[in-house]
């Protein structure tokens, strides 16, 4: 059974997910100011390096900045919209774009895929998946693309085109918004939006519970297993273990057997304690929220089969992911490279702010 709990204070807002009481994903938004990823903020165009960038003021420290076209269009001194792809880190400010996604339950409304209906890899019916390109394409709103989220798979056409026209309606709004709005204002989202943004990224939960002060994260005994979710070593359920560590650069895994010898073989050993490790693994990206380059080391084994077997345990275990997220075919001395996107904060930084002194 699946739960969502969820906790909004002045200064945070927590989503945690748990399936037959092991958590499985926490998402933790602070409430500082900061320009998180999804925000469209008004922004003051300060420089421009011809067909390469321009750097933009959105009341952070440092200047965001935005890869350019060649027919931008844009000057220095003018005021924009933008839209937060990517956070701003250390001494580097954020990444935007003037080309915004709007996200909602069944779809994503974007300018960056203008004309376009993309339906999510996990809708597999092709059949489904050609009747919504054709239902969808004649109703795009100029300028716009869509791409059908894997959540619309049980949802009605009607429901689908509802949502369409009602993220499109938000866009004007935030559109007027920015006419009256100054260098650095938040335009979108609100606390309000930020919290049902959250919630419509879970389609497929069995229950939604809203925490307060007297039944927080505690209560429930999530409190305790975000603790563990900060330690390097993860023990396997067949007496190995796995190391994580992450850096600025890349994050890696090294997986490593123990005390496992319950096997009659050495490569018997070996490959269970991969698979094992594999379905460890691929929890542990989604509960920590790691993202960019995963290098995980392997046990290395010699048999092409049993490296099959395992590439096709992890390819299942990371289908259950709903970041995209692609993985290198190929086995090198048991190092396999997962590429995954960025979407929040990982769960390391997040608790080295002042929320986890509400934990």
């Amino acid at each position: 059974m699946k739960k969502l709990y969820i906790e909004q204070t002045d200064t945070h807002i927590r989503a945690a997910l748990t399936k037959n009481g092991v958590l499985e994903e926490i998402i933790i938004d602070v409430l500082d100011g900061s320009r998180q990823i999804g925000d469209i903020v008004m922004g003051k165009i300060k420089t421009i390096l011809p067909n390469r960038f321009a750097f933009i003021d959105v009341g952070e420290k440092h200047n965001a900045f935005m890869n350019l076209q060649k027919d931008h269009g844009l000057k220095a001194g003018m005021l924009i919209p933008v839209q937060v792809y990517k956070a701003a880190q250390d001494a580097k400010g954020a990444m935007v774009d003037v080309h915004m996604n709007l996200r909602g339950r069944y779809v994503v409304l974007s300018q960056q895929h203008a004309g376009s209906v993309g339906i999510s890899k996990k809708i597999s019916d092709d059949k489904q998946a050609k009747h919504l390109k054709e239902i969808l394409r004649p109703l795009l709103p100029f300028g716009f693309g869509v791409i059908v989220r894997t959540g619309a798979h049980n949802a009605s056409i009607d429901d689908i085109i509802h949502e369409m026209k009602r993220l499109h309606a938000r866009y004007d709004d935030i559109i007027k918004k920015s006419l009256h709005a100054q260098k650095g204002m938040l335009l979108y989202p609100d606390d309000a939006q930020r919290m049902a943004d959250i919630i419509a990224d879970y389609v497929d939960v069995d229950e939604i519970i809203h925490c307060t002060k007297e039944h927080d994260f505690s209560s429930y005994g999530i409190t305790k297993q975000i603790k563990k979710a900060l330690l390097p070593e993860v023990p396997l359920s067949c007496g190995g273990f796995i190391i994580i560590e992450e850096t600025h650069a890349c994050v890696a895994v090294d997986v490593n057997s123990g005390s496992n010898i319950n096997k009659q073989s050495l490569s018997e050993t070996i490959l269970d304690t991969n698979l094992n490790a594999a379905r460890e693994i691929a929890r542990q990206i989604r509960l920590r929220n790691l993202s960019g380059i995963i290098m995980i080391d392997f046990i290395d084994m010699k048999s092409k089969a049993d490296q099959r077997i395992l590439m096709d345990a992890l390819k299942h275990e990371m289908s259950k992911d709903r970041i995209f997220h692609e993985i290198a075919e190929q086995i090198n001395f048991g190092v396999v490279l997962i590429a995954r996107k960025k979407t929040h904060k990982p769960l390391s930084v997040s608790m080295k702010t002042r929320v986890m002194d509400a934990c």
